[in-house]
């Protein structure tokens, strides 16, 4: 957090990443700010400090959807039992999906050479197994 930007800084990101997602948690405050209590507001920007959050669900900030929002918020605060635990659980989260991608590609890397591995032993007359 600074001066300039009352918020909690992003955790994680590329620059271009967080200057969106900030102009979207600036714009949804902008419609929250009158309508929710303060606390509420305050500890859902405390534990929305991932940028792919605010990009994912920029089609949901709005004031139809900002009860909900706040909500979850609070019940994953809830469920972890503090607010750095729920900043805890969605970085752990964010690196669970990295590390399932990685091997996703990796199976799909290998599943690609076995198949090039048939051709070629196939184009030779030889059988793959």
């Amino acid at each position: 957090m600074t001066t300039k930007n009352p918020l909690p800084d992003f955790v994680a990101g590329s620059s271009k990443q967080q200057s969106w997602a900030n102009d979207l948690r600036f714009k949804f405050l902008a419609l929250a700010i009158d309508n929710f209590p303060d606390d509420d507001l305050r500890l859902f920007y405390y534990i929305r400090v991932l940028p792919t959050w605010w990009i994912d669900h920029r089609q949901e900030l709005d004031m139809k959807n900002a009860a909900k929002h706040i909500r979850s918020a609070k019940a994953a605060v809830t469920k972890a039992g503090s607010i750095e635990a729920a900043i805890d659980a969605q970085l752990l989260s964010v690196e669970k999906k990295k590390i399932k991608a990685e091997r996703y590609k990796e199976a799909q890397d290998s599943s690609v050479d076995l198949v090039l591995l048939e051709e070629i032993e196939a184009e030779r007359g030889e059988r793959p197994w």
